[in-house]
C-alpha cells in the first residue's frame, strides 16, 4: 500500500498541536491545582471551635484557615483573638495558651493542611525607639509562632493595616511632636532594625515559618512610587526580617490591593509591581531568598457599599463565572498562597452563602470563567466621578489656568472606547460613543482591563511656543498616542489613578485634523479618564 507522504506530514503535524496543547492544559491545571487557597473572614474560628468542628470546615473548598489564639477555652468563631493584640505594651503569658496548642495537636486535620494564625499590628502603642516596648513585641509573635510551629500550622498571618489611630507605619501621619524627635529616615532606619529582632525571635521558635503579610513591600513600593509616604516603615521592617530570616522561612506579600482583580493582565501587572519592590531593599539577595508572591481576593467585594446578593449574583462585583477566573488567575500567578476574605456571610453558621460560587471556586483551579465585559446592571450603585474630592476642572487644572492659555477643551470633543480584554490594540477594535470626566462604570460597563479611548481635534491657531496636553486622571494607568506616535506614558502602578499628568504635543500636534488615541488599563474598581482633559498655550 503506498502512503501518501503529505497526508501522513499533516497528520503528524495536528497531532503535535493538539498534544501541545493538551500539555498546555494540563501544565496550566497542575500549576493552579498545586497552590493553595487559605479560608479568612469576620467569621474566624478560634482554636478551640476548629478542633471541635473541622470536618464540618474541611467540606468547604480551601486548602487552610486563618485561625485566631483565644484567651476563651470554648468554641467561638469571631470572637476574641489574642494576636490582635500582639502589637502592643502587653506581654502575653506563655504558660496560659498551651490550650490552644493542645487544640491543634488534637484536631484530625484532613484536608485544612496549610494554616496560619492571626495577627495584626495593633494596638500600635509601642515606641518604635523604645527597646522595652519591642522586646514586648517580640516576646509576643514569639509566642505566636511557638503555637503555629508546635500546633503544625504553616506559620503567622500577619495583618498591618493600620486601623486605629496610632499610624504604625506612617510617618507622616504621626502628631508633629512626635515627627520632630526623629526624621523619618531614622525612623527607616530603625524599622529595619525592629524587623531583625522579631524576625529572629519568631525563627527561635519557628526555623521554617511562613508569615502571610496581608498588605506587603508591594504596597509601600506603589506609595513610593506615586510619591507618597503611606505605610513608608513597612517595607524596610520586612526587609530586615529578610535579612536575618532562617533558612526555609518564607514571606509571602499577601497583597490586598488585588481584592477585587477579576483579569489576567490585572495579576500579571501585580506580580511586577510584587518583584519592583526588591529595587527599595537593602538587602537585594535577601528579597530573593526569602520573598515570595501572593494574592489576597474578596469574594464579597466592596459589599459595604453594594451589598451582598447570594442569590442575585448579577448585583456583586463578582459572578461566580468572574469568580472562577480570579481564582484561577490569582493561583497562577502567585508562587502558592491566594487567601479569601469574605464579610457579609458566615460559613460557619451557613449564612447568606451561595453555593455556585464554591463551586466556581473548584473550578478555577483548572481554568478561568469569563471575562466581565458586559454591561452594567442597572440595579448596581455605582460610584460617579462628579462626587469625588477635586474632581472639577477648577481643582484640577487650577496652576495652568494661571501659567497658560487654555487652547482646547477636549471634555467637548466626540469620544469614543473600545474594549480590549485580549490586549490586542486597538486595530480593528469596536468603538462606541464615550464621555470623558466620567467612569467608564458609570456609563453602563462592567469591566477592568484595557481600554482604549479616541477623538479628533483641530487645534486653533495660537503664538504659543509650547503646547501641552493635561489629562486630569486617568483610572489607573494610561499611553497617549497623537497622530501614531507615543508622546505620554503615566504607568505609577494603582497610586496613579488620580493623578493629572501633563506632556508637550508642540512637536506632534499638526495643522487641521489630530487623532488623539489614550490606552487605559484599569487593574479593578472604577475605571477611565474620569477628569478632565485640555490642551494649554504657554503665555
Amino acid at each position: 500500500m503506498r502512503i501518501n507522504q503529505k497526508l501522513v506530514k499533516h497528520f503528524l503535524i495536528s497531532l503535535r498541536l493538539v498534544v501541545s496543547a493538551f500539555i498546555l492544559l494540563f501544565v496550566t491545571a497542575v500549576n493552579a491545582e498545586s497552590k493553595k487557597l487559605i479560608c479568612y473572614g469576620e467569621d474566624w474560628p478560634n482554636t478551640a471551635y476548629v478542633r471541635a468542628h473541622i470536618s464540618e470546615m474541611e467540606k468547604f473548598p480551601f486548602d487552610g484557615v486563618v485561625i485566631a489564639v483565644s484567651d476563651e477555652l470554648q468554641p467561638k468563631y469571631s470572637g476574641d483573638c489574642v494576636g490582635f493584640r500582639a502589637w502592643g505594651k502587653q506581654r502575653f503569658d506563655p504558660t496560659k495558651y498551651q490550650h490552644a496548642i493542645d487544640d491543634l495537636k488534637n484536631t484530625s486535620f484532613k484536608k485544612f493542611k496549610d494554616n496560619f494564625l492571626a495577627v495584626e499590628a495593633m494596638p500600635g502603642d509601642v515606641d518604635w525607639f523604645s527597646d522595652d516596648d519591642f522586646a514586648g513585641v517580640a516576646q509576643n509573635l514569639k509566642l505566636m509562632a511557638k503555637i503555629a510551629h508546635e500546633g503544625g500550622c504553616r506559620g503567622i498571618e500577619f495583618d498591618p493595616e493600620e486601623y486605629g489611630a496610632n499610624k504604625v507605619w506612617t510617618w507622616a501621619s504621626w502628631p508633629e511632636a512626635i515627627q520632630k524627635k526623629h526624621t523619618e529616615e531614622e525612623c527607616i532606619t530603625i524599622a529595619r532594625q525592629r524587623g531583625r529582632e522579631i524576625m529572629r525571635a519568631m525563627n527561635s521558635e519557628f526555623p521554617d515559618i511562613k508569615v502571610m503579610f496581608l498588605l506587603g513591600p508591594g504596597y509601600t513600593t506603589a506609595h513610593t512610587v506615586a510619591g507618597n509616604h503611606k505605610y513608608r516603615l513597612l517595607l524596610p521592617f520586612i526587609d530586615g526580617m529578610c535579612e536575618v530570616a532562617a533558612q526555609g522561612t518564607q514571606i509571602i506579600d499577601g497583597y490586598e490591593q488585588s481584592y477585587g482583580f477579576r483579569t489576567p493582565i490585572s495579576f500579571e501587572d501585580a506580580v511586577a509591581n510584587q518583584k519592583q519592590a526588591k529595587n527599595f531593599f537593602q538587602d537585594k539577595n535577601a528579597f530573593d531568598r526569602v520573598m515570595r508572591v501572593g494574592f489576597g481576593l474578596w469574594m464579597d467585594n466592596n459589599s459595604g457599599a453594594i451589598g451582598w446578593h447570594p442569590t442575585e449574583p448579577e448585583k456583586n462585583h463578582f459572578q461566580p463565572g468572574t469568580w472562577q477566573t480570579a481564582i484561577h488567575y490569582a493561583l497562577k500567578n502567585s508562587d502558592e498562597y491566594v487567601w479569601i476574605w469574605h464579610e457579609r456571610y458566615n460559613l460557619w453558621a451557613n449564612q447568606n452563602l451561595s453555593p455556585a460560587y464554591f463551586e466556581a471556586q473548584e473550578k478555577g483551579r483548572l481554568a478561568p470563567g469569563r471575562i466581565a465585559t458586559t454591561e452594567m446592571p442597572k440595579q448596581v450603585r455605582q460610584p460617579h466621578a462628579a462626587q469625588l474630592k477635586g474632581h472639577d476642572d477648577a481643582s484640577t487644572f487650577a496652576d495652568l489656568m494661571q501659567s497658560h492659555h487654555l487652547l482646547l477643551d477636549l471634555n467637548q470633543s466626540k469620544w469614543e472606547l473600545a474594549l480590549d480584554p485580549q490586549n490586542q490594540g486597538a486595530k480593528g477594535a469596536t468603538w462606541k460613543p464615550i464621555q470623558i470626566g466620567k467612569f467608564w462604570e458609570e456609563q453602563g460597563y462592567d469591566y477592568d482591563g484595557i481600554a482604549w479611548y479616541r477623538t479628533k481635534f483641530n487645534l486653533p491657531e495660537t503664538s504659543a511656543k509650547n503646547i501641552i496636553l493635561a489629562v486630569g486622571a486617568a483610572d489607573e494607568s494610561a499611553w497617549v498616542y497623537l497622530n501614531g506616535e507615543l508622546v505620554a506614558t503615566h504607568d505609577i502602578g494603582e497610586g496613579g489613578w488620580e493623578q493629572r499628568f501633563t506632556t508637550d504635543i508642540t512637536k506632534h500636534v499638526k495643522p487641521g485634523e489630530n487623532d488623539l488615541l489614550i490606552r487605559v488599563l484599569d487593574r479593578t474598581g472604577p475605571g477611565g479618564l474620569w477628569k478632565g482633559i485640555k490642551i494649554f498655550g504657554s503665555k
